[in-house]
């Protein structure tokens, strides 16, 4: 079971990309916002109700998923807390979508979570860097670092080019955060191995 269970991430990975196609797909085949990447993905999602239902039990799902995988792990307690409040992040963008033409409140509440998401990952990354003893996973936090460092930047700065690809660049951010999820399985061996 434990050799399933280190797919997790990989598995609420796949979910992940499903959804943000799904979602986009549908605005695009309707005629809304067609080949717009200026959009993030909560941006597509919060566009239809039923999208905002679909992200929310894909968000739960992924969360189930990360959440077993993560409780095995003898990971340091410091990681943990931020590995739950990513957790808590990744909730608060499901259950408050973005969509300002319906509610404003839940979209300023949204863009609380979407940051502080985005700000629990670059943490995560550094903690990786810093903590781990495989070197694959410190150079892919590192890189996973330099790229938050980048976005964020950016983000902050208001840089218009990351804003006309701004789907791209967020979900590539996502897919990096899912990845060191997936990596802490191998600095956890380096570990044992490393005792032994």
């Amino acid at each position: 079971m434990d050799k399933y269970k280190n797919k997790f991430p990989i598995i609420a990975g796949l979910i992940f990309v499903i959804t943000a196609v799904a979602a986009v797909a549908y605005s695009w085949l309707k005629g809304i916002y067609r080949y717009d990447l200026r959009l993030s993905f909560s941006e597509y999602v919060g566009l239809h109700y039923s999208m905002s239902v679909l992200y929310f039990i894909s968000a739960v799902m992924m969360l189930v998923l990360l959440s077993i995988y993560a409780f095995k792990l003898k990971l340091p307690l410091l990681k943990k807390i931020v590995y739950t409040v990513v957790f808590l992040c990744i909730f608060g963008t499901a259950f408050f979508p973005c969509n300002g033409k319906h509610s404003i409140t839940t979209t300023i509440l949204h863009n609380y979570f979407a940051i502080g998401l985005m700000l629990a990952a670059t943490v995560s990354f550094v903690l990786s860097a810093i903590l781990t003893k495989s070197k694959v996973q410190r150079i892919i936090a590192v890189l996973s670092l330099i790229y938050a460092a980048v976005f964020v930047v950016m983000f902050f700065i208001g840089f218009r080019p990351l804003f006309q690809t701004f789907f791209i660049w967020e979900n590539l951010f996502i897919i990096l955060l899912l990845l060191g999820l997936h990596m802490e399985q191998y600095g956890e061996k380096a570990e044992v191995s490393d005792r032994v």
